[in-house]
């Protein structure tokens, strides 16, 4: 095991002390999937986090996530998600539809998705952000105002990867905040347990390791 993983393994010992301090709190933990929130100053959406570790490659999990027409399989609520951009161009323009339950209205969001890889770690995130162009907004959806997040993807031992979500977002609309909230969580942890479940479908499993790039200290907007 080289330093750098090493490093990481590391740190995951600590990783709950990090989180109290840093403001987060565990609103839900079960089947190795931890779900965290705080507060988002001027929002009514809390901020999450979500976390797990998986026997996957981040190459895998950046084919699913970049497999942009199958949202709908995994995360919670996408009735549909379009790639804007030439396939493999990053960043990468993505137009995404969120269906609500009745009475409440679906949402969409045009945002950008930006990668970055660590070829001494294998690292690897993936930074989203809306943009607000490229379609034109519909009368019967209400365009989210704020999408802001990241992906972030480390290797382990044992042929397993730590996965790590955090996501700012303002839903823009009528949408009561403890209503909001509470839906938030769950549909954390279902797309969580659904990315887990999907990782392992050949067509992820196989993807090649992605070409190395320059990588920040963070990719969170």
């Amino acid at each position: 095991m080289s330093v750098m993983r090493s490093f990481f393994c590391l740190l995951i010992l600590f990783t709950p002390v990090l989180r109290a301090a840093s403001g987060w709190n565990l609103a839900r933990d079960e089947s190795g999937i931890s779900i965290y929130t705080r507060e988002s100053p001027g929002r009514v959406l809390k901020q999450q986090r979500g976390e797990m570790v998986i026997r996957s490659t981040p190459a895998a999990l950046v084919a699913l996530i970049m497999d942009v027409g199958a949202c709908s399989e995994w995360v919670d609520r996408c009735q549909q998600s379009e790639l804007l951009s030439a396939p493999g161009r990053w960043p990468a323009r993505v137009h995404t539809i969120i269906r609500l339950p009745w009475p409440f209205a679906s949402r969409d969001v045009v945002f950008e998705a930006d990668i970055r890889r660590n070829p001494e770690s294998g690292v690897t995130e993936i930074a989203v952000h809306d943009i607000g162009g490229d379609v034109a907004p519909d009368s019967h959806r209400v365009r989210m105002p704020e999408l802001a997040g990241s992906w972030r993807f480390t290797p382990l031992a044992d042929d397993t990867v730590r996965v790590e979500y955090e996501v700012r977002a303002d839903p823009g609309g009528y949408l009561p905040g403890w209503v909001a909230n509470m839906a938030a969580v769950g549909a954390a942890y279902r797309t969580l347990a659904r990315m887990r479940d999907l990782a392992q479908k050949p067509r992820y499993r196989n993807a090649p390791v992605r070409s190395p790039g320059r990588f920040p200290d963070s990719l969170a907007h």
